[in-house]
Protein backbone atom coordinates (compact mmCIF):
# COMPACT_ATOMS: atom_id res chain seq x y z
CA UNK A 1 0.00 0.00 0.00
CA UNK A 2 1.46 3.36 -1.03
CA UNK A 3 1.19 6.19 1.46
CA UNK A 4 2.36 9.77 1.57
CA UNK A 5 4.36 11.20 4.42
CA UNK A 6 2.63 14.37 5.58
CA UNK A 7 4.03 17.34 7.43
CA UNK A 8 1.74 20.00 8.80
CA UNK A 9 1.52 23.73 9.29
CA UNK A 10 -0.42 25.04 12.28
CA UNK A 11 -2.51 28.20 12.54
CA UNK A 12 -1.71 28.63 16.23
CA UNK A 13 1.35 28.43 18.46
CA UNK A 14 0.22 25.07 19.82
CA UNK A 15 0.66 22.03 17.58
CA UNK A 16 -3.02 21.11 17.43
CA UNK A 17 -5.09 21.09 14.22
CA UNK A 18 -8.88 20.76 13.96
CA UNK A 19 -11.20 20.67 10.95
CA UNK A 20 -14.55 19.17 9.94
CA UNK A 21 -15.53 17.88 6.49
CA UNK A 22 -18.64 16.48 4.82
CA UNK A 23 -18.65 13.51 2.45
CA UNK A 24 -14.93 13.06 2.63
CA UNK A 25 -12.41 10.47 1.62
CA UNK A 26 -8.65 10.74 1.98
CA UNK A 27 -5.80 8.84 0.40
CA UNK A 28 -3.24 6.74 2.37
CA UNK A 29 -0.89 8.94 4.37
CA UNK A 30 0.97 9.00 7.67
CA UNK A 31 2.55 11.53 9.97
CA UNK A 32 4.30 11.66 13.36
CA UNK A 33 1.31 13.41 14.96
CA UNK A 34 -1.51 11.56 16.70
CA UNK A 35 -4.93 11.80 15.05
CA UNK A 36 -8.47 11.45 16.35
CA UNK A 37 -11.31 11.11 13.83
CA UNK A 38 -14.78 11.68 15.28
CA UNK A 39 -17.85 10.75 13.24
CA UNK A 40 -20.36 13.56 13.74
CA UNK A 41 -22.96 12.30 11.25
CA UNK A 42 -23.49 9.32 8.96
CA UNK A 43 -20.99 6.51 8.51
CA UNK A 44 -17.35 6.24 7.50
CA UNK A 45 -15.15 3.44 6.21
CA UNK A 46 -11.66 4.06 7.60
CA UNK A 47 -8.55 1.90 7.38
CA UNK A 48 -5.71 2.25 9.92
CA UNK A 49 -2.62 0.10 9.36
CA UNK A 50 -4.64 -2.39 7.26
CA UNK A 51 -7.44 -2.63 9.87
CA UNK A 52 -10.68 -1.47 8.24
CA UNK A 53 -13.52 -0.25 10.43
CA UNK A 54 -17.02 1.02 9.72
CA UNK A 55 -17.64 3.89 12.11
CA UNK A 56 -20.98 5.56 12.82
CA UNK A 57 -22.11 8.79 14.44
CA UNK A 58 -20.53 9.22 17.86
CA UNK A 59 -17.66 6.79 17.15
CA UNK A 60 -13.99 7.64 17.55
CA UNK A 61 -11.14 6.34 15.36
CA UNK A 62 -7.58 6.65 16.68
CA UNK A 63 -4.52 6.87 14.46
CA UNK A 64 -1.25 6.52 16.36
CA UNK A 65 1.99 8.20 15.34
CA UNK A 66 3.18 6.62 12.11
CA UNK A 67 -0.04 4.71 11.35
CA UNK A 68 -0.86 4.61 7.63
CA UNK A 69 -4.53 5.55 7.37
CA UNK A 70 -7.09 6.39 4.72
CA UNK A 71 -10.83 6.54 4.16
CA UNK A 72 -13.01 5.32 1.33
CA UNK A 73 -16.38 6.66 2.42
CA UNK A 74 -18.05 7.58 -0.85
CA UNK A 75 -21.69 8.59 -0.58
CA UNK A 76 -22.04 7.73 3.11
CA UNK A 77 -23.40 11.22 3.83
CA UNK A 78 -20.98 11.68 6.69
CA UNK A 79 -19.47 14.56 8.57
CA UNK A 80 -16.08 13.88 10.10
CA UNK A 81 -14.16 15.98 12.61
CA UNK A 82 -10.35 15.70 12.71
CA UNK A 83 -8.14 16.46 15.68
CA UNK A 84 -4.42 16.14 14.95
CA UNK A 85 -1.76 16.98 17.49
CA UNK A 86 1.85 16.50 18.55
CA UNK A 87 1.77 13.65 21.11
CA UNK A 88 4.44 15.43 23.17
CA UNK A 89 1.69 17.86 24.21
CA UNK A 90 0.27 15.00 26.25
CA UNK A 91 3.34 13.16 27.50
CA UNK A 92 6.71 12.09 26.11
CA UNK A 93 5.51 8.48 25.95
CA UNK A 94 2.08 9.09 24.42
CA UNK A 95 3.26 8.44 20.86
CA UNK A 96 3.48 4.74 21.79
CA UNK A 97 -0.18 4.61 22.93
CA UNK A 98 -1.89 2.24 20.52
CA UNK A 99 -5.01 0.13 20.90
CA UNK A 100 -5.47 -3.37 19.52
CA UNK A 101 -8.33 -1.88 17.47
CA UNK A 102 -8.31 1.76 16.29
CA UNK A 103 -12.10 1.96 16.63
CA UNK A 104 -14.01 2.98 19.76
CA UNK A 105 -17.76 2.88 19.10
CA UNK A 106 -20.15 5.32 20.70
CA UNK A 107 -21.49 2.46 22.82
CA UNK A 108 -17.98 1.58 24.00
CA UNK A 109 -17.20 5.22 24.74
CA UNK A 110 -20.35 5.40 26.85
CA UNK A 111 -19.36 2.25 28.71
CA UNK A 112 -15.97 3.81 29.43
CA UNK A 113 -17.55 7.08 30.50
CA UNK A 114 -15.84 8.95 27.66
CA UNK A 115 -18.63 9.71 25.16
CA UNK A 116 -19.51 13.19 26.44
CA UNK A 117 -15.88 14.11 27.09
CA UNK A 118 -14.92 13.13 23.53
CA UNK A 119 -17.71 15.18 21.95
CA UNK A 120 -17.02 18.19 24.18
CA UNK A 121 -13.27 18.06 23.46
CA UNK A 122 -13.79 18.32 19.70
CA UNK A 123 -16.26 21.17 20.10
CA UNK A 124 -14.17 23.09 22.60
CA UNK A 125 -10.86 22.79 20.72
CA UNK A 126 -12.49 23.73 17.42
CA UNK A 127 -13.97 26.84 19.00
CA UNK A 128 -10.76 27.87 20.78
CA UNK A 129 -8.62 27.45 17.66
CA UNK A 130 -11.06 29.55 15.64
CA UNK A 131 -11.41 32.37 18.17
CA UNK A 132 -7.82 32.30 19.55
CA UNK A 133 -8.70 34.29 22.63
CA UNK A 134 -6.34 34.83 25.56
CA UNK A 135 -4.94 31.57 27.01
CA UNK A 136 -6.52 29.46 24.27
CA UNK A 137 -3.35 27.37 23.96
CA UNK A 138 -3.35 26.56 27.67
CA UNK A 139 -7.04 25.65 27.62
CA UNK A 140 -6.61 23.47 24.51
CA UNK A 141 -3.65 21.63 26.04
CA UNK A 142 -5.55 21.05 29.28
CA UNK A 143 -8.67 19.72 27.53
CA UNK A 144 -6.67 17.47 25.23
CA UNK A 145 -4.65 16.07 28.11
CA UNK A 146 -7.87 15.37 30.02
CA UNK A 147 -9.25 13.32 27.13
CA UNK A 148 -6.00 11.46 26.44
CA UNK A 149 -5.21 10.57 30.04
CA UNK A 150 -8.82 9.44 30.49
CA UNK A 151 -8.43 7.23 27.43
CA UNK A 152 -5.22 5.74 28.82
CA UNK A 153 -6.84 5.04 32.18
CA UNK A 154 -10.03 3.53 30.78
CA UNK A 155 -8.50 1.50 27.93
CA UNK A 156 -5.43 -0.02 29.59
CA UNK A 157 -6.94 -3.47 28.90
CA UNK A 158 -7.22 -2.66 25.17
CA UNK A 159 -3.70 -1.46 24.38
CA UNK A 160 -1.28 -3.19 22.03
CA UNK A 161 1.33 -5.39 23.71
CA UNK A 162 4.68 -3.81 24.49
CA UNK A 163 6.84 -5.72 21.92
CA UNK A 164 4.52 -4.59 19.10
CA UNK A 165 4.55 -1.02 20.40
CA UNK A 166 8.34 -1.00 20.58
CA UNK A 167 8.76 -2.27 17.03
CA UNK A 168 6.26 0.30 15.77
CA UNK A 169 8.02 3.11 17.62
CA UNK A 170 11.48 2.01 16.47
CA UNK A 171 10.53 1.95 12.78
CA UNK A 172 8.77 5.30 13.09
CA UNK A 173 11.79 6.88 14.78
CA UNK A 174 14.15 5.63 12.06
CA UNK A 175 12.00 7.11 9.31
CA UNK A 176 11.44 10.36 11.17
CA UNK A 177 15.19 10.79 11.55
CA UNK A 178 15.84 9.93 7.90
CA UNK A 179 13.11 12.19 6.50
CA UNK A 180 14.31 15.07 8.65
CA UNK A 181 17.87 14.45 7.41
CA UNK A 182 16.70 14.51 3.79
CA UNK A 183 14.85 17.79 4.36
CA UNK A 184 18.08 19.34 5.66
CA UNK A 185 20.54 17.76 3.19
CA UNK A 186 18.50 17.52 -0.03
CA UNK A 187 21.20 19.45 -1.95
CA UNK A 188 23.84 16.83 -1.16
CA UNK A 189 24.51 13.52 -2.88
CA UNK A 190 22.41 11.08 -0.80
CA UNK A 191 22.34 7.59 -2.25
CA UNK A 192 19.82 4.86 -1.50
CA UNK A 193 22.62 2.82 0.06
CA UNK A 194 23.48 5.72 2.37
CA UNK A 195 19.86 6.06 3.46
CA UNK A 196 19.49 2.31 4.02
CA UNK A 197 22.60 2.33 6.20
CA UNK A 198 21.16 5.18 8.28
CA UNK A 199 18.07 3.07 9.08
CA UNK A 200 19.99 -0.20 9.52
CA UNK A 201 17.99 -1.91 6.76
CA UNK A 202 19.31 -3.73 3.72
CA UNK A 203 19.05 -1.62 0.54
CA UNK A 204 16.39 -3.88 -0.99
CA UNK A 205 14.22 -3.97 2.15
CA UNK A 206 14.71 -0.25 2.70
CA UNK A 207 13.64 0.48 -0.87
CA UNK A 208 10.40 -1.49 -0.39
CA UNK A 209 9.71 0.05 3.01
CA UNK A 210 10.41 3.59 1.82
CA UNK A 211 7.98 3.23 -1.09
CA UNK A 212 5.35 1.83 1.27
CA UNK A 213 5.73 4.70 3.73
CA UNK A 214 6.05 7.64 1.36
CA UNK A 215 4.43 6.57 -1.90
CA UNK A 216 7.64 7.38 -3.77
CA UNK A 217 10.90 5.68 -4.63
CA UNK A 218 13.79 7.11 -2.63
CA UNK A 219 15.25 9.00 -5.60
CA UNK A 220 11.90 10.49 -6.58
CA UNK A 221 11.21 11.62 -3.02
CA UNK A 222 14.56 13.44 -2.79
CA UNK A 223 13.92 15.05 -6.17
CA UNK A 224 10.45 16.15 -5.04
CA UNK A 225 11.98 18.06 -2.15
CA UNK A 226 14.57 19.59 -4.48
CA UNK A 227 11.90 20.80 -6.89
CA UNK A 228 9.87 22.30 -4.04
CA UNK A 229 12.95 24.24 -2.95
CA UNK A 230 13.67 25.26 -6.54
CA UNK A 231 10.17 26.72 -6.87
CA UNK A 232 10.66 28.84 -3.77
CA UNK A 233 13.95 30.14 -5.23
CA UNK A 234 12.33 30.89 -8.59
CA UNK A 235 9.97 33.28 -6.83
CA UNK A 236 13.00 35.12 -5.43
CA UNK A 237 14.50 35.67 -8.91
CA UNK A 238 17.59 33.51 -8.43
CA UNK A 239 19.68 32.64 -11.47
CA UNK A 240 18.58 29.30 -13.02
CA UNK A 241 22.07 27.81 -12.89
CA UNK A 242 22.48 28.82 -9.26
CA UNK A 243 19.10 27.25 -8.43
CA UNK A 244 20.10 23.99 -10.12
CA UNK A 245 23.33 23.60 -8.14
CA UNK A 246 21.87 24.93 -4.89
CA UNK A 247 19.11 22.31 -5.07
CA UNK A 248 21.44 19.38 -5.67
CA UNK A 249 21.39 19.02 -9.46
CA UNK A 250 24.73 18.59 -11.20
CA UNK A 251 23.75 20.61 -14.28
CA UNK A 252 20.97 22.80 -15.67
CA UNK A 253 19.82 20.19 -18.19
CA UNK A 254 19.18 17.63 -15.46
CA UNK A 255 17.41 20.28 -13.38
CA UNK A 256 15.10 21.23 -16.27
CA UNK A 257 14.30 17.58 -17.00
CA UNK A 258 13.39 16.71 -13.41
CA UNK A 259 11.48 19.97 -12.94
CA UNK A 260 9.30 19.17 -15.95
CA UNK A 261 8.74 15.58 -14.75
CA UNK A 262 7.17 16.91 -11.56
CA UNK A 263 5.40 20.03 -12.82
CA UNK A 264 4.70 19.39 -16.50
CA UNK A 265 6.48 22.61 -17.48
CA UNK A 266 10.01 23.99 -17.56
CA UNK A 267 11.17 26.42 -14.86
CA UNK A 268 10.88 29.33 -17.29
CA UNK A 269 7.36 28.31 -18.34
CA UNK A 270 6.37 27.91 -14.70
CA UNK A 271 7.14 31.56 -13.99
CA UNK A 272 4.88 32.60 -16.86
CA UNK A 273 1.84 30.70 -15.57
CA UNK A 274 -0.84 32.32 -13.44
CA UNK A 275 -0.59 32.38 -9.65
CA UNK A 276 -3.47 29.90 -9.41
CA UNK A 277 -1.71 27.43 -11.71
CA UNK A 278 1.55 27.85 -9.79
CA UNK A 279 -0.19 26.94 -6.53
CA UNK A 280 -1.79 23.89 -8.17
CA UNK A 281 1.54 22.77 -9.62
CA UNK A 282 3.36 23.12 -6.31
CA UNK A 283 0.67 21.34 -4.29
CA UNK A 284 0.80 18.30 -6.58
CA UNK A 285 4.51 17.64 -6.06
CA UNK A 286 4.34 15.80 -2.74
CA UNK A 287 0.56 15.83 -2.39
CA UNK A 288 -0.07 17.43 1.01
CA UNK A 289 3.51 17.13 2.20
CA UNK A 290 4.10 20.83 2.85
CA UNK A 291 0.61 22.30 2.58
CA UNK A 292 -1.87 23.23 5.29
CA UNK A 293 -5.28 21.64 4.80
CA UNK A 294 -7.99 23.86 3.34
CA UNK A 295 -11.54 23.24 2.15
CA UNK A 296 -10.32 23.69 -1.43
CA UNK A 297 -8.00 20.67 -1.43
CA UNK A 298 -8.17 18.56 -4.57
CA UNK A 299 -5.95 15.52 -5.28
CA UNK A 300 -4.13 15.84 -1.99
CA UNK A 301 -4.28 13.98 1.27
CA UNK A 302 -7.83 15.17 1.91
CA UNK A 303 -10.16 15.00 -1.04
CA UNK A 304 -13.82 16.01 -0.99
CA UNK A 305 -16.17 14.27 -3.41
CA UNK A 306 -18.43 17.35 -3.58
Amino acid sequence: MDAFFETRQYDSGIKVWHKSYKDLHFIPHWHPEYEFIYVMKGQAKITVDEKTVFAEAGDLVLCSSGDIHYSDSDYMNNELAFLIFDPLIIHDSFNTYQLTSPHLSHKRLEQLGLAELTKNTFQMIGRELMEQRDYHEELIRSQLQKLCFSLIRQTNHLVLDEPSQNKHKDNLFKFQELLYYIEQHYNEDISLDDAAEMTNFSPSYFSTLFKQHTGYTFVKYVNAIRIERAISMLHKNYNMTDIAFECGFNNSRNFNRVFKEFTGVTPTAYLKTSTTNQITIKSNIRKSAIQAHTDDFVNKTLVSRN
